[in-house]
């Protein structure tokens, strides 16, 4: 994870904007403790913080290509840069360094906006024109990487992260009442909108264009446009089967190029437990994997988490979450930038503090439960599309009295409690249908 951060004005920058550049630069530390660099010219001011990951002693940023046409800062990592940075090299193109930042300047170069089509990876990153004098803002497919901007037709600021936008001096920052709705109603703020008004999250599979106080933005990934189609070649479930295999086993292996410590978040679930099956196998050292349990048994996955461990025999640590609530949540607010009311933020906040300790990179499952309806809501959702088929007298003089005489254990995690929500839900949309 490193830090950006950038100001361009149409009428150039003054005294004032490049103070505030360094002192957001230096505000997103936490981002990057490795480097931190500023570049700046007439209309337009770059900076950043550095983790390294690749390229350890010559990928710093802000990094401009050779002709010093371009300047880039950038946070992510493409996974398939050496296949880009081959390709280039066939066309003439000239590195100066093993990084992936170099090969999205020289994509940029020969590519223009059609790059990061072509990019595999997690990206949010700013490029500078010099001789279009045109400020290019790119976020990869799904978002992962966090690209913030306030733009106007005087200027436009972005960054890693919406606390340093509002340290700018001009922008007097307003709650957006409608992202104070959805906040209330779904428990964070619907992209692309924040917190604050005239403040936006650049979409993700997006790239916007800011070119003397004009600017557009223009989709180029969408999960839709993927979703359901289904390779040519695929004609039974086996088929199915291997194809998953040999992709996870190809996403997996991408994401363990690294010139630093690769480690791994263990649940105990399929998710985390395949992502580390497909490391342990092509990892070269022995793996390191962290997992935090609670002290509420019915809570932990620390036993689950152990049983993979073993089997897989990676080095496992772990901890017993226990934190001081009042000292943790104002940190997670400043971290977090916006409001956000999912409570798994405490304990993967003490995980990545456990993690830091032994790795400097950690993959994780997060993601798989979505792509492979692995929550227990969508199980309900569908046994509930089953049930309503079930005439209204059964359920009010059967099925419902039969559920309110189980004992009440009052734990989210036991059956009779998931039984007893099953059947109000149902009531209540009963009631609604009616």
């Amino acid at each position: 994870m490193c830090g950006i951060i950038g100001i361009t004005k149409r009428d150039g920058l003054s005294d004032q904007d490049c103070e505030y550049l360094r002192y957001s630069t230096l505000q997103m530390q936490h981002r990057g403790p490795d480097a931190e660099g500023i570049w700046i010219a007439d209309r337009i001011g770059l900076g950043h913080r550095r983790l390294s990951i690749i390229d350890l002693n010559s990928g710093a940023q802000p990094m401009q290509d050779p002709t010093t046409r371009y300047t880039i800062t950038y946070n992510g990592e493409i996974y398939n840069y050496k296949e880009l940075r081959h390709e280039l090299e066939l066309l003439d193109y000239v590195f100066r360094t093993d990084s992936d930042t170099e090969v999205i300047l020289n994509a940029y170069a020969h590519w223009g906006t059609g790059c990061a089509e072509r990019f595999n990876g997690i990206f949010a990153f700013g490029l500078w024109d010099a001789h279009e004098q045109s400020l290019l803002l790119a976020r990869d497919h799904l978002g992962i990487k966090p690209l913030i901007y306030h733009a106007t037709r005087e200027m436009l600021i972005f960054g890693s992260e919406l606390k340093s936008i509002l340290q700018y001096p001009a922008l007097k920052p307003e709650l957006d009442l409608c992202s104070v709705s959805d906040y209330l109603s779904l428990g964070y703020v619907l992209s692309p909108k924040t917190i604050i008004q005239d403040v936006h999250k650049l979409p993700p599979g997006s790239w916007l264009v800011w070119k003397g106080g004009d600017f557009h933005i223009k989709r180029f990934w969408d999960l839709a446009s993927v979703v359901g189609h289904t390779p040519s070649h695929i004609r039974s479930a086996q088929q199915a089967v291997e194809a998953l295999q040999e992709q996870l086993n190809r996403a997996v292996r991408m994401q363990l190029v690294s010139d630093v410590p690769v480690g791994a978040f263990l649940s105990g679930g399929l998710d985390s437990s395949t992502v580390i099956q497909k490391m342990v196998s092509a990892y070269p050292d022995r793996l390191k994997t962290f997992s935090i349990g609670f002290k509420e048994e019915s809570y932990s996955e620390l036993p689950f988490a152990q049983l993979v461990a073993d089997y897989l025999g990676t080095e496992h640590f772990t901890e017993i979450v226990s934190p001081d609530i009042n000292e943790l949540l104002p940190k997670l607010a400043w971290y977090l930038d916006e409001p956000f009311s999912d409570t798994s933020a405490i304990p993967t906040y003490v995980l990545c503090q456990l993690a830091r300790q032994h790795a400097k990179v950690s993959l994780s499952g997060d993601g798989g439960d979505e792509c492979f309806a692995g929550y227990e809501t969508y199980l309900a959702d569908l046994a509930q599309s089953l049930y309503a088929r079930v005439p209204s007298a059964v359920h009010r003089l059967l099925v419902a009295p039969i559920a309110n005489r189980l004992p009440s254990t009052h734990q989210k995690v036991s059956w009779d409690y998931k039984l007893k929500q099953f059947v109000a839900y149902d009531r209540s949309s009963r009631e609604q249908a009616q």
